[in-house]
């Protein structure tokens, strides 16, 4: 693992818990929307512009359910870093990831230099 103090290592495992708990809460709020008839709390007629509206809240409900379930991807993958003992090590170039980077994005994977590289990649 990199060199992380144990109560470093503890404040960043903190704080994985914290937000993982945030999207559990998130992710069970937007499956309960999503899975209410369309409609549901409005009139019982609604016109096209309407209806527009309601696939568009729907739209925007699913791509946050994606995000939040992505997040919560790279956290079980922060955890298992942390189990195997390469958490804060960055994958493309295998230094230290800062402390400081790992308390803005607990989840990171990359030094800030690498994840620059892999952004551009995925763009």
């Amino acid at each position: 693992m990199a060199s992380l103090t144990q109560t470093q290592r503890d404040e960043l495992e903190q704080a994985l818990d914290t937000r993982e708990a945030e999207l559990q809460s998130s992710i069970a709020g937007l499956r309960a929307a999503l899975a209410e008839p369309p409609g549901s709390t409005g009139p019982d007629v609604r016109d096209s512009g309407e209806d527009g509206q309601v696939r568009t809240a729907e739209s925007q409900e699913l791509t946050e359910l994606d995000r939040c379930e992505r997040e919560m991807g790279d956290i079980s993958a922060a955890r298992l870093r942390m189990r195997q003992g390469s958490y804060g090590v960055c994958e493309q170039c295998e230094e230290d990831i800062p402390f400081a980077r790992l308390q803005a994005v607990p989840t990171a994977p990359f030094c800030l230099k690498h994840e620059d590289e892999h952004e551009r990649k995925l763009a």
